[in-house]
Formats: C-alpha cells, sequence, structure tokens
C-alpha cells in the first residue's frame, strides 16, 4: 500500500513540474496620495489606488530549437473594464514570431520594456503618456495604459548572452484603445528597434574594446602591457630564485664524507 501511495505522489508531482511552466501566478498593488490645487481655486487631498493587477501568463509549448508558444492575462481591479493584457503568441525561431490579442503598443522603451513596478514613481512621464496613449491626457484622448487590440510580428538577430542585440517589432492596431472595437476603416501602424550591447556587434567594436584594456593605466603613468610584461619577468626571476635555493638545499642535505 505504501508503495503505491508514493509512486501515484510521483505521478502527480511529474504532472505538475510538465504543467508548472504554463501556470505562473502573480500580483501587485500601487497607491499614492494627490494634493492638487484645481484651476476654480479649490483644493483636493485623497488616497488612491493607482493599480491592482493580478497576471496569469505561461509557456505552453517549447521546442528542442528553441521555438515557443505563450500567453499572457492581466487584470486590473481598479479600472471599470479590468482585462489589461489578454494575447498569445508563437515563436518559431528567434528571428520571427507571432502575436495576437490585446497588449502594449510598441512605442516608447518605457511603454514595452519597464513595468509600473520598476519605474521610481507610479507614474509614467508625462511624454510617454501622451505618446503611448497611457493616461487621459494624452494625444488622442484614448487612455489606453499603453495597449490596444492587434496583431503584431516581431523577432530578434545577432543572438548574445540569451538576448538579441537587434530587435524589431512591426504592430497593426485598431487604434481605439482598450476593450473595444474598432469604430472605423483605418488602422494604426507601429514601428519598433531595438539596438543593445554594441560591444558585440562588430569585430571593429570587439578590437577596439581589446585595444581600450590593453591601453589602460597602471595608476603609475604606465599602460597595462607594460605592466603585464614587467609581472612577467618578475615571476620568471622568482622562480630562478626558488631553483637556486633548492639546489643549494640538496648540497647541505647531503651527508658528509668519512675521511
Amino acid at each position: 500500500m505504501l508503495k503505491e501511495r508514493v509512486a501515484k505522489l510521483e505521478k502527480r508531482s511529474e504532472v505538475w513540474d510538465k504543467l508548472k511552466p504554463a501556470f505562473k501566478f502573480s500580483g501587485y498593488i500601487q497607491a499614492g496620495y494627490d494634493y492638487l490645487w484645481n484651476e476654480d481655486g479649490t483644493k483636493t487631498s485623497t488616497f488612491h489606488l493607482r493599480r491592482a493587477r493580478m497576471t496569469m501568463q505561461g509557456d505552453v509549448f517549447k521546442g528542442e530549437k528553441g521555438a515557443k508558444a505563450s500567453y499572457r492575462l492581466q487584470i486590473d481591479l481598479c479600472k471599470d473594464l479590468p482585462i489589461m493584457d489578454l494575447w498569445a503568441k508563437y515563436q518559431p525561431v528567434n528571428q520571427f514570431g507571432i502575436q495576437a490579442g490585446q497588449f502594449k503598443v510598441p512605442v516608447s522603451i518605457e511603454n514595452t520594456d519597464y513595468a509600473a513596478t520598476k519605474l521610481e514613481f507610479i507614474t509614467y512621464s508625462q511624454p510617454v503618456q501622451r505618446l503611448a496613449r497611457l493616461s487621459s491626457s494624452d494625444l488622442q484622448g484614448v487612455n489606453s495604459s499603453g495597449r490596444d487590440i492587434g496583431l503584431q510580428l516581431y523577432g530578434g538577430f545577432i543572438k548574445r548572452d540569451g538576448f538579441s542585440i537587434i530587435n524589431y517589432e512591426v504592430g497593426v492596431f485598431n487604434g481605439t484603445g482598450i476593450n473595444t472595437k474598432d469604430n472605423n476603416k483605418s488602422k494604426d501602424i507601429a514601428l519598433g528597434c531595438g539596438f543593445a550591447d554594441f560591444n558585440k556587434l562588430s569585430p571593429l567594436a570587439h578590437i577596439i574594446s581589446n585595444h581600450k584594456e590593453n591601453c589602460c593605466d597602471d595608476g603609475h603613468g604606465n599602460p597595462c602591457s607594460i605592466r603585464h610584461e614587467n609581472n612577467k619577468h618578475k615571476e620568471k626571476n622568482n622562480c630562478m630564485k626558488r631553483e637556486k635555493q633548492e639546489k643549494k638545499g640538496k648540497k647541505n642535505d647531503q651527508p658528509e664524507k668519512q675521511l
């Protein structure tokens, strides 16, 4: 009986290990305090909940050659229409992937790459709010939290140390914000392109980087290359001294000849 129970528990753990990457849960709450002078001369003082979000996401498929399929569902309990993210994407190779649903528009690195929990404050900067439509003060008055419903192609090139040096995103969106249908025949097109780690982007940059390392200062006005050569000579001299001392020790250890 005990062996059977142990076997059942092992099977359950194996199933859970397979399902674990597909179901990851997280969440956070951000609160604030506002003290405002209004245009009519009145003042307001209030605490408020800026965000109260819950997220479920995961990888439903991972191939041996890097192919991956994933999804994400995020809701904000502070919103009248709580769904923030609801998308699925599939990337067969690192250079190409497709994403569909409601997700962040590729405008501004603060909107796409930095979550609200990584910012110094709980609100984004005013230029980002206006351009990426993060608040009611954006240029179109959509207040879409930087998101929209649409389809996007993405990918990366020159992969180094687990990330791509060149990344691109090209998307077509309704242009009417989150949780709503398009109200016209026109569509919004967004294009994003990012570069990172220029030291690994070209052989010339790699040569320049190595040249800087070899031409550094040792603190006494001497290049590091000269310091390295001096260290080699010192090590060689130390080895010669140790060999001489060992030879002298061997001579002293020899027994005296009997006369």
